[in-house]
């Protein structure tokens, strides 16, 4: 939106590469990540510059096609500020963001890092500072972004900002939830046994009470309709151990008294708005408690972004129908398809946008091992999500313990600086695109480990890139942000 500006300044320090680079350009000295289409502006934001001597390469990300973005990296290598970079550039009005569509933004903070994001840079640090200066070498421009900040019921609410409260309705949870949230499996565990069977009598069949009575199957179920069955339900009663009914009635009970649990539940159509930065604040509830609220949100947007996607493929055809009849002159057939178009237009309402989830310290919704609420629903969002015109971005310190699904669904890496080297492997090996067998840097070259070294020697807010659709990883320069960035270390 609006005119490029010319970025001509030298990245310090620089890094050299035998190959040249060659990459989409929709305009000239202006690479596009993620989509090859070349002459064309398209639909992208803008995330830094190349780093290597002798390049004045702007770098854009695709926002136009969806996609899984993986951005990893050691403690203060800068990870968590790319995230801000993202979200800025997909909210922004500026020319950072070109292409008018507008997609929903939510992002998963687990430490409240992003509580800052309301404040923009300008009119935070004196113009002498750091911040300014590199504010305007960048030519950036302060704007006032639709950020919602959104905490669980039963924790405070942030001091400043536009904030809502968002709560989890037991009805929205199943049998698996509940099963992954005590840590249990449905199938092997008596526990988890118990859970498939409570969930089945409550909510998709009914039960008989201990006295004969038939009680109806109740979709919109409270805790207080799961406590009641485990018991007066006669099979229940007969069929499992004291001690496991005993067990799992102990957790339903401390679950009950937790403000988070409430029938109010979540309006994922308020959180999931074209145009609006919504920030979910998780530091302040316990880590089971922040996977089941983001494995509850996550269901919810792929059910509704389902029924859009459907209707919007529809609305494409029958637009183009219309069109076509016009033109021929069947004027009948033309208003016929032209109904059907609204017709669908209004269906696609129904459910909610594109949009992109953003996941900072992904490693603990996602892990490599163990079970957890949020695992299966993020699984299936990777793989499946894509298809509904639905993007993810995903961070961690630690690569080796996300689950597999993400590294191999990944289609753009963003990789700062990694130290361990179990990281540095995994990282090495989700590479997709061709990795030099040499650089320098500095005076110095490098010829030997040469992956291992390059993200070793990479300074705050540098980046190896990775995409198949350029010929080569290249370092960049992540940009400034517009906003504050919140991640103090102590």
């Amino acid at each position: 939106m609006g005119d490029i500006p010319e970025l001509i300044f030298r990245i310090e320090p620089g890094y050299t590469f035998q190959q040249n680079l060659n990459a989409p350009q929709f305009e000239r000295d202006n690479i596009l990540l993620g989509q090859l289409i070349t002459g064309t502006v398209g639909k992208s934001i803008f995330l830094g510059k190349v780093a290597e001597y002798g390049k004045n390469l702007n770098v854009w990300l695709d926002c136009e096609g969806a996609h899984a973005i993986y951005v990893m990296g050691k403690r203060r290598s800068g990870k968590t500020y790319t995230l801000g970079v993202i979200i800025e550039g997909l909210a922004s009005t500026n020319w950072i963001r070109q292409g008018n569509e507008r997609q929903a933004i939510l992002m998963l903070d687990t430490m409240n890092v992003f509580i800052t994001m309301p404040h923009n840079v300008e009119e935070v640090y004196s113009e002498r500072s750091k911040e300014i200066e590199e504010f305007k070498r960048w030519r950036l421009k302060s704007e006032a972004f639709n950020i919602v900040l959104f905490y669980p019921k039963g924790t405070t609410a942030p001091p400043e900002g536009i904030s809502k409260e968002i709560a989890i309705n037991p009805s929205d949870l199943d049998d698996k939830d509940w099963a992954a949230l005590f840590g249990v499996d449905t199938y092997s565990d008596p526990m988890g046994q118990l859970i498939a069977d409570l969930y089945e009598k409550v909510v998709l069949e009914g039960y008989e009470d201990v006295n004969g009575r038939q009680i109806d199957r109740k979709q919109d179920y409270s805790m207080d309709d799961l406590l009641s069955c485990l018991n007066n339900s006669s099979e229940i009663q007969s069929g499992y151990h004291p001690d496991t009914i005993r067990a799992i009635k102990a957790r339903f009970k401390a679950i009950k008294r937790l403000p988070i649990f409430s029938e109010t539940g979540v309006s994922i159509k308020e959180i999931f708005l074209p145009g609006q930065i919504s920030i979910l604040l998780l530091r302040d509830i316990d880590q089971n408690l922040r996977s089941l609220l983001v494995g509850v949100l996550v269901k919810k947007i792929m059910k509704l972004r389902s029924i859009s996607d459907r209707f919007e493929r529809l609305c494409v055809v029958h637009r183009q129908r219309f069109e076509s009849l016009k033109e021929k002159g069947d004027e009948k057939k033309a208003r016929e398809a032209y109904e059907k178009y609204q017709q669908y237009e209004q269906e696609a309402q129904k459910g909610l946008p594109r949009g992109w989830i953003i996941i900072d310290e992904a490693h603990n919704y996602m892990p490599a091992r163990g079970i957890t609420p949020s695992g299966e629903p993020l699984r299936k969002y990777v793989n499946e999500g894509r298809n509904l015109g639905l993007s993810i971005v995903v961070a961690t310190q630690n690569p080796s313990a996300l689950d597999p699904s993400i590294r191999r669904n990944a289609d753009i890496l963003v990789i700062h600086s990694i130290s361990m080297r179990d990281d540095i492997s995994t990282a090495e090996g989700m590479v997709n695109t061709f990795l030099p067998d040499s650089f320098e840097f500095g005076r110095e070259r490098i010829s030997t480990r040469v992956f291992e070294q390059l993200v070793r020697s990479l300074p705050i807010g540098y980046a190896v890139i990775s995409n198949d659709g350029i010929n080569r990883v290249f370092v960049a320069k992540i940009r400034p942000r517009i906003t504050v960035h919140g991640g103090i270390e102590y």
